[in-house]
């Protein structure tokens, strides 16, 4: 298996979750992509 990483392409880490949950909660995301029912823990345990 090949991996392409550049400066702005690279693997998601868990570094990356409060990012991810962010961006896929933002309203045009939501609107144009969908809602994934991506939720942060805290709002997830609720």
């Amino acid at each position: 298996m090949h991996v392409l990483e550049t400066d702005r392409l690279r693997h998601v880490t868990p570094d990356d979750a409060a990012f991810t949950v962010e961006l896929v909660n933002e309203p045009t995301w939501t609107h144009f992509i969908g809602d994934r029912g991506i939720r942060p823990p805290d709002e997830a345990r609720g």
